[in-house]
């Protein structure tokens, strides 16, 4: 009888622990190193087939890498009893202690548990075991540091900043770096990644151009990069199943595991623009230059003839999206038409190059005297903290006069208009830019539609001309479809584009280069009118024979030199 209830009784706690729910939380070690891998294990005991846990609470402070789900199975008098474990591959994003709340599964919750995270590179000690193995586990894997050149900065103002890995296991990076938090900052890179060798592994430096988009207590932010390295050292035991099983081949491979560098953020303090700046463009740089040049050497100006000047921006220090548009004055007496900037950016000794190409199209509606006046952009120097100002000075232009344009013009009498310039995409809302004055809203707006993808095509045009000499017939027909279709647009660009095939070495860039190129004063007054029926409101008429018939005539004399050429000296003269 005694027997019986010892059997029964136990028989009762073990079907009620078999009932019995719970969910626990365990991780292999309490200190962990900030952007290395480590293990926490969930376990539930129960019932429930379908329970999972919430990890939502875990991703504010690690990242999950990894999570591998085990499952063993009994049966207890008819009752269904399993044990179900979640190993999570975590890697801490900060420092410090953290506190791993209590993470549900069901109606069940695990223990809080206290981790204190180390710094990057750090070793954990041992206990005082001393086994090569244990050496090798803890040694440092990498470094991490980000440094900047300046933290004394106005608004805007570059600064380097420069990220600095130590590696001492071969890493390798598979994502590329990112900025966290970093909406109030504008931030480039300026180059690839230099690697140099150092003991026991190497060095890999990387360059960034930085720009404070607010000012006030600024936190620079932190850099993150992904990475994975082999660990020799954790390994599965192989199979000992015979010589060429591949598992025995892991202990060459070793385990990948996966790293989070991290920077850690700098507070700074970034300083307003000075208020005796005013309202201009807000333009800091180290270094600026201005300057103009005219599409030919020696131009000459005459009445109803356009023009073409360049202007070139070059600002160290700076990124092309922070250029502004100048402003350009028109004087009376002239037309003109400024074509949409070209940007670009270039690094020289790890320092962004801004430059902008602004070209304007001039066309003097008398003869005189005319005074271009003075283009000007205040700036801030960075290294003398001083207020300066670029300028190109006024310049005075003699016009020759043509009585039949003049008189023409006369008689027309059109009426001034604006240029509704289309805003860049990549400008910010502070705009500089003022319109132009005589132009009539269909021209004008065509023009403006057309002047930036002219520029990327002549940019083309300049780069791709040399290897295209096959191609010239196919563009002189081209040229008489447009012709006869009074498409101008597109005959400027098939002149240009047949001007580049056929004489690759004068580069053509406009009209008027082309003209010199032709050397003939009849086609020269053609591109002059298709000038002025792309810029201008004007009603006159292309001649078609002087166009296709000057073409043909100077490319029969190209052929007829290359001729007579000798293309190889007469060595035994």
């Amino acid at each position: 009888m005694k027997k019986i209830i010892t059997f029964a009784l136990s028989l009762f706690l073990f079907m009620n622990t078999a009932k019995a729910d719970d969910f626990s939380a365990k991780v292999d070690s309490t200190k962990v190193i900030a952007g290395e891998p480590f293990e926490l294990r969930l376990t539930y005991n129960g019932t429930d087939n379908n329970i999972q846990p919430d990890l939502s609470g875990l991703q504010k402070d690690f990242q999950i890498y990894s999570n591998a789900t085990s499952m063993q199975t009994s049966y207890i008098n008819g009752v269904v009893n399993q044990q179900k474990t979640w190993t999570l591959g975590l890697i801490a994003l900060k420092e410090g202690n953290i506190n791993i709340a209590p993470i549900k599964a069901g109606n069940l919750s695990s223990e809080s548990l206290e981790l204190t995270v180390l710094p990057a590179g750090s070793k954990i000690e041992n206990n005082g075991t001393n086994s090569s193995e244990n050496a090798a586990d803890n040694k440092v894997k990498f470094s991490a540091d980000f440094s900047i050149d300046n933290n004394d900065v106005f608004v805007k103002q570059e600064i380097t900043g420069t990220l600095t890995i130590k590696d001492y296991v071969g890493l390798d990076f598979v994502s590329d770096p990112v900025f966290l938090n970093a909406d109030d900052w504008t931030i480039k890179i300026l180059e690839q990644p230099k690697v140099s060798k150092i003991e026991n592994g190497r060095e890999i430096k990387v360059n960034f151009a930085m720009f404070a988009n607010k000012s006030g207590l600024t936190e620079v932010p932190a850099l993150q990069w992904q990475a994975v390295y082999f660990d020799m050292q954790d390994i599965p035991q192989p199979r000992r199943t015979g010589f060429f099983d591949m598992d025995n081949f892991s202990v060459l491979r070793g385990m990948q595991k996966p790293l989070i560098i991290q920077t850690k953020p700098q507070k700074i303090k970034v300083k307003p623009i000075p208020e005796e700046y005013g309202n201009a463009w807000w333009l800091p740089a180290k270094a600026l230059t201005m300057a103009g040049k005219w599409s030919d050497e020696n131009p000459q100006f005459k009445a109803g003839e356009a023009v073409t000047r360049e202007v070139i921006l070059s600002a160290a220090g700076v990124l092309d999206s922070e250029l502004p548009e100048l402003e350009f004055v028109a004087p009376e007496g002239i037309k003109q038409y400024p074509e949409n900037p070209q940007f670009s950016l270039s690094v020289y000794k790890n320092m962004p190059i801004a430059q902008a190409t602004y070209r304007i199209v001039y066309i003097p509606q008398k003869s005189g005297k005319i005074t271009l006046p003075e283009i000007n952009l205040k700036w801030f120097n960075t290294k003398n903290n001083k207020i300066e100002t670029a300028v190109i000075a006024a310049q005075e232009i003699e016009v020759e006069a043509n009585p039949a344009y003049e008189e023409t013009i006369q008689n027309e009498a059109p009426v001034a208009k604006p240029i509704i310039e289309p805003k860049a995409d990549n400008k910010p809302e502070q705009n500089l830019h003022v319109s132009t004055t005589d132009n009539s809203p269909e021209y004008s707006f065509l023009w403006l539609i057309i002047a930036f993808g002219a520029g990327m095509f002549l940019s083309y045009l300049l780069f791709a001309g040399k290897n295209k000499n096959n191609d010239g017939g196919k563009t002189l027909n081209r040229i008489r479809k447009n012709l006869k279709n009074k498409d101008y647009r597109r005959l400027r660009d098939n002149l240009i584009k047949w001007g580049n095939e056929n004489f690759a070495d004068s580069a053509i860039s406009n009209l008027n280069d082309l003209a010199l190129v032709i050397n003939n004063e009849d086609f020269a007054e053609q591109m002059q009118i298709l000038n002025r029926l792309l810029y201008a409101d004007t009603k006159e008429v292309l001649d078609y024979g002087i166009i296709v018939g000057c073409l043909k005539e100077r490319l029969r004399n190209k052929s007829g030199k290359e001729e007579k050429s000798t293309p190889l000296p007469k060595l035994y003269e």
